[in-house]
């Protein structure tokens, strides 16, 4: 820098320290005012999300993301104003006129005509290019068969080189070469080559931008855009908008970090964080900055104002949160400041508030749920009129709907009735139970109505209405026959399925008449003769004779049963007696037969002795051994003197047969032996 230019130059960016706006613009209208190149002029940019913001607002506690971009401009010279501009080391004078294809935006353009030779060149300054960077520009060859001045390459040799030189110029490195024919090569062929007539690539206006490469980035690096072989009259080329940008290289944040993307801040206030772009050539010059200005809002308010809630089952909790934020979140989904919960289980419950901007805060209480007690009440059933009980567990306290306050209540009911108990643990949860008293009807019997029953008959006495029976006489049956001989009271007792009980009774009434007296004025009598039979006793009579007075007269020809049915009637039943009388007739005609006789002796006869009469036939008859009839009568006083056919037989044993008929028709018979002795 000239010297006579330095004090002014050092206040003046002494001053744009603390505006970098009115440092560009002062900087620069110095620079063209002196007419001194520019080496850098660098601009930096702090980003948020891409975006470049001025400030930004976080919740205290998160982190925030920036990072900063920026270059510095060692060249850019648009060659507007028909000059070179800055930068320059060296170049083949070139013209701005414009004489050829006209730039897309109209503007003037440099053009390198044949005022010279080759190499036509355009060499920069050194520049800083440690930190890397972009060289980009506008290049134009003339079409092939142009008139001079736009007559353009057409040989592979004759393109356009960008070069850089570590040296100062001593050696260069290529970068690319724009090859006539429309394609890029590494280098110039330096042969001519192929021959390239008509439009291609490079034949138009086209921009270009080439990273510098890792060779060329050093303290003190020139670029240079040569034509090595061309004639003096051809080949016509321009350049256009040749800019060249390099990555910062001297720069500090405020915070300390050291990177151009610094890594996640956590500011707890409200922060500045400031970039500083620094001279390549003083540490200590600021020659641009950008910040971004970091808002810390405090969370919004939460508190619960508890951490445990304990409760029974059942219960209702209601939980606020600190109003004053714009939205809450509870993690049951409300959205309000106020919840109100029935929580079935130990539980946590946490609300989220939001403020205006975002900024969230969280609170979080435990609720712990106590079961209610587990009761148990056992009921009771009774029968109408008895007594019952209800018996509760499960806690240690107890209120029943009557008002008692003890596990056992003792009742006498007589409908169904419910009983409410509210049992209370040793957490003083509690739980409603219910007890209920069934009431059970008592049997409805049925028996035999009061009746009456003649003396000596029996009665089929029952009962209904249960499963189980007791008569007074021990019988356990649900029927049974019963004999009394008295009036007789008989009471049952019924119990049902619910062994609930009741009793009946039934008045059987005993008709006191039961027997008849007989007169018989003969019970044994002599086939043909009669009797007189008188009864008495009763009020009216009737025979198997189909006599009906008291007194009969009868002549049975054999043995023979009477009987007489007397009936009285008395508490509106009419009770019958029946007497039999048995009248024995015997066969008055009694006869015997002897077992033996001597027809020679004093015993002569032989023949069935006694006395007959009213026979109607008879018939007595010997056999001997071999059943040969010796002798026969029909004549009761005729015997068998022992002899046959007037000859005596030989003594030994003889049947006999005997028969005869009354005059009733009724056949006596008998067969027998008889011996015949001397």
């Amino acid at each position: 820098m000239r010297q006579e230019y330095r004090c002014c130059y050092d206040i003046l960016l002494l001053f744009m320290r603390f505006n970098k706006v009115l440092k560009y613009i002062f900087l620069n209208v110095l620079l063209l005012g002196i007419g001194f190149p520019a080496y850098s002029q660098c601009d930096v940019t702090v980003y948020l999300d891409s975006v470049h913001v001025n400030s930004t607002s976080i919740c205290q506690g998160d982190s925030v993301d920036f990072y900063s971009d920026g270059k510095c401009v060692v060249m850019d010279n648009d060659f507007n104003n028909g000059t070179m501009g800055f930068g320059w080391n060296n170049y083949t004078q070139p013209t701005f006129s414009n004489p050829c294809t006209p730039h897309p935006n109209g503007s003037t353009y440099l053009w390198l005509d044949a005022s010279f030779t080759a190499p036509r060149y355009l060499i920069t300054e050194n520049f800083n290019t440690l930190a890397g960077g972009v060289i980009s520009f506008d290049l134009c060859y003339a079409l092939q068969f142009g008139t001079n001045p736009c007559e353009g390459p057409d040989v592979d040799n004759e393109g356009v080189s960008l070069q850089y030189s570590n040296d100062n110029g001593a050696i260069w490195g290529d970068i690319i070469y724009f090859c006539p024919d429309g394609t890029f090569m590494p280098s110039n062929p330096i042969i001519p080559g192929n021959y390239t007539s008509g439009v291609t690539p490079f034949t138009s206006w086209d921009s270009y931008s080439f990273p510098i490469p890792p060779a060329a980035q050093t303290p003190s690096t020139r670029f240079r855009w040569i034509q090595m072989y061309s004639s003096n009259t051809q080949d016509n080329w321009g350049l256009d908008n040749i800019n060249i940008t390099v990555n910062i290289l001297n720069f500090s944040w405020s915070h300390g970090a050291t990177q151009l993307d610094p890594p996640p801040v956590t500011p707890q206030v409200t922060t500045t964080y400031t970039i500083y772009v620094m001279a390549a050539d003083d540490p200590n010059d600021t020659v641009s900055s950008d910040s971004i200005r970091v808002i810390v809002h405090p969370p919004p308010p939460v508190d619960l104002g508890v951490d445990t809630v304990i409760i029974c089952y059942g219960d209702t909790v209601t939980l606020t949160a600190a109003s004053g934020a714009m939205e809450y979140l509870w993690n049951t989904a409300s959205t309000k400041n106020i919840i109100t919960i029935i929580p079935t289980q130990n539980s946590v419950y946490s609300v989220t508030s939001t403020d205006n901007i975002g900024c969230t805060n969280s609170d979080s209480a435990i609720v712990f749920v106590n079961p209610i007690p587990a009761i148990h009440v056992i009921n009771d059933k009774a029968c109408i009129g008895d007594s019952a009980i209800l018996i509760a567990s499960g806690g240690i306290q107890y209120l029943w709907s009557t008002g008692d306050t003890v596990p056992y209540l003792p009742l006498i009911v007589d409908t169904n009735s419910l009983y409410y108990v509210t049992i209370t643990d040793v957490n003083g949860c509690s739980d409603v139970g219910i007890g209920q008293i069934q009431i059970n009807s008592l049997p409805v019997i049925a028996v035999t109505p009061d009746t009456s029953i003649c003396y000596g008959d029996r009665i089929k006495l029952f009962a209904s209405g249960g499963v189980d029976y007791l008569w007074s006489n021990g019988i356990v049956m649900r029927t049974f026959n019963a004999k009394p001989l008295v009036d007789t009271v008989f009471s049952v007792i019924v119990t049902d399925s619910n062994s609930c009980i009741n009793y009946d009774t039934v008045k059987v009434i005993i008709n006191p008449f039961h027997e008849l007296f007989v007169n018989v004025l003969e019970d044994t009598i002599c086939r043909g003769k009669g009797t007189l039979i008188t009864v008495k006793g009763a009020s009216s009579y009737k025979w198997n004779t189909g006599e009906i007075t008291p007194s009969i007269y009868v002549h049975p020809n054999y043995s023979t049963y009477y009987s007489v049915t007397g009936s009285v009637t008395s508490f509106g039943i009419l009770c019958r007696v029946t007497e039999m009388i048995e009248i024995k007739v015997k066969e008055c005609n009694t006869f015997y037969i002897p077992n033996a006789f001597s027809p020679k002796g004093i015993n002569n006869v032989f023949k069935p002795k006694g006395v007959f009469f009213d026979i109607s036939s008879y018939s007595f008859m010997i056999f001997d051994k071999w059943g040969k009839l010796l002798f026969e009568t029909d004549n009761p006083e005729i015997g068998w003197d022992g002899r046959v056919n007037g000859e005596w037989v030989q003594l030994g044993v003889y049947a006999y047969r005997v028969k005869y008929i009354n005059m009733l028709k009724e056949v006596f018979e008998r067969v027998g032996t008889v011996t015949v002795v001397k």
